[in-house]
């Protein structure tokens, strides 16, 4: 399977509607998180470490991306790190969680590492997806603590 590095770039970071920009907008609303499956594959399996494993499929992940309207969820790449003869991305995000009712903003670091594949029409598409989140020392909010009721109505 051939990989062009440019290509793979643009998918994750195109300004208008790469990866990043898609999951930072459209995945956070429930009518239109149905549009992230023109990244995903239909049987995409995601593993997240937070501090927990949890490991979904592409239905469960949509469910966890879109079931916390009270709180968006933005994904800044800071580095991005591309194979393209394995069609293997690491990307060191920031990711900040916007709290609507009461402005306040928490960080959180993480790594994603995304596998690629491509499907019936050459289009790339995200096979597997890694992702590892930073350690958050007791008493700071974390992601697990923020998601705690999404992720147990997800599963």
């Amino acid at each position: 399977m051939q990989f062009d590095y440019n290509e793979i770039v643009d998918f994750f970071m195109n300004e208008d509607n790469g990866y990043f920009k898609s999951y930072s907008t459209i995945a956070q609303d429930p009518k239109t998180i149905n549009e992230m499956n023109r990244y995903y594959s239909p049987d995409i399996k995601i593993a997240t470490y937070f501090p927990m494993l949890i490991v979904v499929d592409r239905e469960q992940f949509l469910r966890i991306s879109s079931s916390h309207p009270g709180i968006q969820e933005t994904l800044l790449p800071e580095h991005i790190a591309v194979d393209e003869k394995q069609g293997l991305v690491g990307v060191l995000l920031n990711a900040k969680f916007a709290i609507k009712n009461t402005g306040e903003i928490i960080e959180q670091m993480f790594t994603a590492h995304y596998k690629l594949t491509r499907d019936e029409n050459d289009e790339l598409k995200i096979i597997n997806l890694w992702i590892f989140a930073e350690y958050v020392p007791p008493g700071k909010q974390n992601i697990v603590d923020l998601y705690e009721d999404a992720f147990k109505a997800a599963l």
